[in-house]
């Protein structure tokens, strides 16, 4: 037994110690080793996708290797400084003041032993932990790391250093990343190793035993002093942030944070120098005196330089004279804001409005007003599920817009897929075979028209069924959909895998006699291989019948990530995307087109908007990105040469391809983004100014405009594809558009419009009222629509006495000529047929310069809307020749006619709600009768 004085300290067996040593590396060993192979099943699994089903290995092979390239080096700096401070922490000298005595004194004379003698064990069990943490949070700015390595020009230049804003955007992240990390090791080191030199101290101190002091202040003061001048790094590197730094009008720094910039720069060059002090006194016995002393130095230098000399120059200096000191600094915002969200392009031009548009006028907009899109897509999208969904495992989920050539003439639909939905199966039919052998895939589309419906009220289908039913102009021979935009009912992604080429053939579609079966035809997707490979798959997937299922073949394939936005945002790591792909038919087969941004949150002065992963303030449409339905194949078109694309272009070579390479059917339906469109407008509705006086005075700043929602709740309203002739122009286009109102106010005050067909994709034209117009907002006219009498008796007669719900589809406002038309229709709903229950086009409301007409047809409500606006009258005396294109008014005999077809239709509908299909049908029979007969 080893001891001093009178106390004992037991002893252990070496062999066992060595033993019980030995057994605990051979387990840890094992366990480390399971570990590892469980934490490397996802990366080999993702590879396997990458190689086999997208086809573009580097993506997955750039990202590991550059990870590795910041791991190793960073993971072996930092085991070796934690390694290297913490055993000199431990190896000082110990001078005993007086020998032990008493029993605790030497309980901790034989702790501090123990601990320097053992401790050693735990820092080289510690420091490889400590620096695999850091090392791997390090490893995870390897895009920073590529960009960086990859940097492009901007050809402009921040206002405040004059540097290429390539530095800001693609240099300066990985500067900061660098310099945070270096900083976050040195703190951690210098923390561990004080930490232990305190610990030693306090047991030394009660156990009467004297530390070697000039050792600490050594070590201690060159962490001291790395620690200052890594901070002053990151103070400095600040600096460039100041274009950042928010403001109650704008981003980036104004006249007063102009000063408080210079003093950070000071307060970094002071820290810097602190640090170097700190070097120079390392022997120095009253170091710690000097240190500390400017170390308070800095700190008010910091307090006065960056805090209350700017508040004080705001407050006497500023706001006394704000338009002549921020008017500079405001114009950097304007112009670096406009440019960073893509408005400069926007190009304006006066509307000057007229209340009536002229006979002219409407001649001209012919395409506008036979393209008004009558149907909310919402509504449509019920209309689906109800008259299309054909079975519950069938889904419509999403309705485009869109533009396709029908009869010769470009004719605007709205379509959507119909998706396989797993939750749709009953409970017993819900077998792993059925939903990942059997239910593999959606079966195609429904489309109807914008701006019609059947004698019903029902849509005007263009595509429809199972097989489908088409029109010669728009055929579909591969109708199967296999990757779709899989969403939950939170508008969460779904990523449902199947299995196929399997041993269980793939349920087609559901036929009368028995449902029709398919083989997937395709030759991507992950081939599930031998043992190990399906060992694999079954652990990532949490799916043991992948294992020992007699079903799965030796040619069957796994197909995985079939959610489009899920797989694009792992084949495209660097895109930010848009959240409404859409489909297309083309030569027969479905696509799917999604919008792909590029972006950056580091653009000086630009207004940041979105938080979050989702901050930006710069941002282009670069990417358009094209998904075969049924293969999954997935190729990205560049469409826009921008410096950020260029990088990544330069990271990643081939994976996008040149815009020139861009079929031009796909290009023919190309949709300006409308997650794009809106955040530009509500960037327009404060940057449309240019003058920095106007815009500091807030005295024309915009709204987005409201509406009132289908569940009646009010709600911004959402941009709208149009296919019109814009004011101006000589040719109509497919064109995305929104109106803006002034602040707190309820009128117009222009309205914003972005092409979208190939020859002008993307030009955006901003049409400004003039000061004055009193042109009614949507949310204007919505309450002047409620409020008419013809308005709310047809409501009341569609009611039914509250049988019916009435739902007001969506407010569009359509410019016709140098005037504006409001649309809204009206979609009664039985409350009795409960989900089984289909909204129905019955009324169609128009608006024009307060004049509202309502209609049971659109050319109905427009016949009133602009026949009365003509100077003849209605009817023109007997001496007149009656003017072109001028109705007579209904005679009496005609009005009573009218009234009792319309009697007959409300019966029908009555017959229908009561669930009398028979009466309904012959009602509705008889009053068509009645009608032709008056249309004769």
């Amino acid at each position: 037994m080893a001891h001093i004085g009178d106390f004992q300290m037991p002893q252990l067996d070496p062999k066992q110690t060595k033993r019980a040593v030995r057994w605990f590396k051979i387990i840890a060993g094992i366990l480390g080793l399971i570990v590892f192979l469980l934490a490397a099943l996802n990366p080999y699994v993702d590879y396997l996708w990458y190689l086999h089903d997208v086809r573009q290995p580097q993506v997955f092979t750039l990202a590991y290797q550059t990870r590795a390239l910041l791991f190793v080096p960073s993971f072996l700096f930092t085991w070796a400084l934690l390694f290297f401070s913490l055993r000199r922490a431990l190896k000082l000298s110990l001078v005993y003041i007086d020998t032990p005595e008493t029993r605790g004194q030497v309980l901790l004379s034989n702790a501090l032993h123990f601990v320097q003698k053992r401790g050693w064990g735990l820092v080289r069990l510690a420091a490889p932990v400590f620096a695999f943490f850091s090392a791997t949070s390090f490893s995870n700015e390897w895009s920073t790391l590529l960009l960086a390595r990859h940097t492009q020009s901007f050809g402009k230049s921040d206002p405040i250093f004059g540097f290429d804003l390539g530095f800001f955007v693609f240099t300066l992240p990985w500067y900061r990343a660098l310099v945070n990390y270096a900083f976050s090791i040195v703190v951690l080191t210098a923390v561990l190793t004080i930490g232990v030199y305190v610990g030693l101290q306090a047991l030394a101190a009660l156990a009467r035993i004297e530390l070697g002091r000039p050792g600490i202040r050594l070590h201690v003061n060159l962490l001291v002093g790395a620690g200052l001048l890594v901070l002053a790094g990151q103070m400095w590197l600040k600096t460039y942030e100041f274009g950042l730094k928010p403001g109650a009008q704008f981003t980036g720094a104004g006249y007063a944070a102009t000063f408080e910039l210079h003093a950070q720069q000071a307060v970094a060059i002071l820290t810097a120098l602190l640090g170097l002090l700190a070097f120079a006194l390392v022997r120095s016995a009253n170091g710690y005196r000097y240190l500390i002393r400017g170390a308070i130095t800095v700190i008010a230098v910091s307090l006065l330089g960056t805090a209350a000399a700017p508040a004080l120059i705001q407050r006497i200096l500023v706001e006394p004279d704000k338009i002549g000191k921020e008017s500079p600094y405001a114009a950097r915002a304007i112009a670096l804001t406009r440019f960073g969200y893509d408005l400069d392009r926007i190009a304006p031009r006066d509307f000057p409005v007229q209340n009536i548009p002229t006979p002219q006028d409407v001649a001209q907009s012919k395409a506008t007003l036979d393209n008004m899109r009558l149907w909310d897509p919402e509504i449509v999208r019920q209309s689906f599920e109800v008259l299309q969904g054909l079975k519950p495992y069938y889904q419509f989920r999403d309705v485009d817009v869109d533009r396709y050539s029908i009869g010769g003439k470009t004719s605007m639909v709205m379509l959507s897929p119909r998706d396989i939905e797993l939750s749709g199966l009953s409970d017993n039919a819900r077998t792993w075979v059925n939903e990942r052998l059997q239910y593999t895939h959606g079966f195609g589309v429904a489309m109807s028209s914008v701006n019609s419906a059947t004698t019903d009220g029902l849509p005007s289908l263009l595509i429809r069924d199972i097989p489908p039913t088409t029109i010669p102009d728009i055929p579909l021979t591969e109708p199967r959909i296999y990757y779709s935009d899989f969403r939950d009912a939170d508008e969460g992604l779904v990523d449902e895998y199947s299995l196929v080429n399997s041993n269980q053939k793939e349920f087609d579609y559901p036929a009368q006699d028995q449902a029709q079966t398919y083989r997937w035809l395709g030759d991507r997707g992950i081939p599930i291989g031998g043992f190990f490979r399906k060992l694999a798959l079954s652990i990532v997937l949490g799916d043991g019948n992948l294992l020992v299922s007699g079903n799965i073949a030796s040619d069957s394939r796994l197909l995985m990530h079939k959610s489009i936005l899920d797989r694009c945002a792992r084949l495209y790591p660097f895109l930010k995307l848009d959240n409404d792909p859409y489909i297309v038919l083309l030569d027969g087969k479905i696509y799917w087109i999604l919008d792909g941004y590029t972006s950056s949150a580091n653009l000086p002065y630009s207004d940041m908007s979105g938080e979050g992963v989702n901050r930006l303030n710069y941002i282009r449409n670069s990417v358009k990105i094209v998904v075969d339905a049924y293969s999954g194949e997935t190729t990205a078109y560049a469409i826009q040469d921008e410096p950020v694309l260029r990088a990544y272009r330069a990271i990643y070579p081939g994976l996008v391809k040149d815009g020139a390479e861009i079929p031009a059917a796909f290009r023919a339906h190309f949709r300006y983004p409308e997650d794009l469109f809106r955040l530009q407008a509500g960037e327009m509705t404060q940057y449309h100014v240019s003058d920095p006086v106007t815009f500091l005075n807030n005295n024309d700043a915009w709204e987005l405009p409201r509406q009132r929602g289908l569940d009646g709740r009010e709600m911004i309203l959402p941009p709208y594809y149009v296919q019109m002739r814009l004011p101006g122009e000589n040719d109509e286009g497919f064109v995305l558009m929104l109106p803006f109102t002034p602040r707190s106010k309820p009128n117009m005050s222009g309205w914003l419009a972005a092409h979208c067909d190939p020859d002008r994709y993307g030009e955006m034209t901003l049409y400004n009222f003039a000061r004055g117009a009193n042109v009614a907002g949507a949310e204007q006219m919505e309450t002047n629509f409620t409020g008419d009498p013809k308005v709310n008796s047809a409501i009341l007669q569609l009611q039914g006495g509250g049988q019916t719900q009435v739902i007001i589809g969506n407010m569009l406002v359509i410019p016709i000529g140098k005037s504006v038309i409001y649309a809204e229709s009206l979609f009664p709903k039985s409350r009795a047929a409960g989900l089984q229950a289909t909204p129905r086009l019955k009324k169609i409301v128009l608006g024009l310069n307060g004049r509202i007409e309502i209609g049971d047809t659109y050319q109905e409500a427009l016949d009133k809307l602009l026949g009365g606006e003509a100077a003849a009258p209605t009817q023109p005396p007997k001496d007149q020749p009656q003017q072109p294109g001028q109705k007579p008014a209904p005679n009496q005999g005609q009005t009573a006619g009218i009234r009792e077809a319309l009697g007959v239709l409300d019966q029908a509908e009555a017959a229908l709600r009561a669930g009398d299909f028979a009466k309904y049908g012959e009602l509705q029979k008889k009053a068509r009768q009645k009608l032709q007969a008056l249309a004769k």
